[in-house]
């Protein structure tokens, strides 16, 4: 059997040319970017409704939700301030006076004047 030119089609050969290939790779990229993308927005972006907080009562308006949303989140913060009476906190005191008096001159009245 010998190969003639034109008839690989009609044998069942397929030939594809260089730039068919390059473009069927730029294909192949765009998916798999499309793809990432998607799979980004859809675990980081969008929050699903099973991997919800634990539930807030419902309400018609949406800044009452928050707000309720927000003191849920703030009530296991605990503050602690006991050292606010140790002795040695409350011996700091300020150096010099307040407020600082700015000093008697900026700078020179016109920047660009030469000396």
């Amino acid at each position: 059997m010998a190969i003639i030119p034109g008839e690989d089609r009609a044998a069942g050969v397929a030939t594809i040319s260089p730039s068919q290939q390059k473009q069927k790779k730029l294909i192949y990229v765009f998916l798999l970017v499309v793809l990432i993308t998607a799979g980004f927005y859809l675990l980081y972006v969008k929050t699903p409704d099973w991997f919800s907080s634990p539930a807030v009562p419902v309400s018609s308006d949406p800044n009452e939700q928050l707000n309720s949303r927000l003191v849920e989140l703030l009530k296991p913060i605990s503050l602690n301030i006991s050292f606010l009476n140790d002795k040695r906190f409350q011996a700091l005191v300020l150096p010099g006076n307040l407020p600082i008096s700015p000093p008697a001159q900026k700078g020179r009245p016109n920047p660009f004047e030469p000396f």
